[in-house]
């Protein structure tokens, strides 16, 4: 049986389920949105809760995930019109990165630059691009998912897309060595 259906039976295992599959993801997420780890997992743990109280309200199981995904972006957005923003780290979610192994000390030390060359330039985006390239490169949606996601028209995501990859571009080659953007 499908886990949102699962989820509508309130079966308990369903919940846990629900947050063994897509927490980490989710965290991840809410983590590039909002740049601090306990708002994050806040943030998280709200998302479930309001999933699991309104799930009669997913009208197709198969787009759980993305149902999740759009619950905890509204949230984060709803805290950082809140909150003022403050400067981001990879520091914060560098265990994501420990199983990437590099063959010298020269090229950890480049890796983690170019980390957070890209963070600052990722948090010096327009919250609108900010969160689409996070959900296209870092999550891995699809424009389609981020439609649903973001409840945008398609033009509008891809638009956004273009614009934050462009400005992404910008601020890379003002201030680190990387030249393309694209996945």
């Amino acid at each position: 049986m499908e886990l949102a259906q699962r989820l509508k039976n309130r079966e308990e295992a369903a919940f846990a389920d629900v947050v063994d599959t897509y927490g980490d993801e989710l965290k991840r997420g809410c983590l590039l949105m909002v740049r601090d780890r306990l708002l994050a997992e806040e943030i998280v743990q709200d998302t479930f809760v309001q999933a699991f109280r309104k799930i009669e309200q997913l009208e197709d199981g198969s787009k759980l995930k993305s149902w999740l995904t759009s619950i905890a972006f509204n949230k984060c957005r709803s805290e950082l019109r809140k909150r003022k923003w403050k400067f981001f780290s990879f520091d914060e979610y560098e265990h994501h990165f420990e199983n990437v192994h590099y063959d010298d000390p020269e090229s950890s030390i480049d890796a983690y630059s170019r980390r957070q060359t890209l963070s600052r330039a990722l948090m010096g985006l327009k919250q609108k691009h900010r969160e689409v390239l996070i959900l296209f490169y870092y999550q891995e949606y699809s424009i389609e998912e981020i439609v649903h996601i973001l409840d945008a028209k398609t033009s509008t995501i891809k638009s956004r897309l273009h614009r934050g990859r462009q400005e992404m571009q910008k601020k890379l080659e003002e201030g680190g060595d990387f030249h393309e953007f694209e996945r």
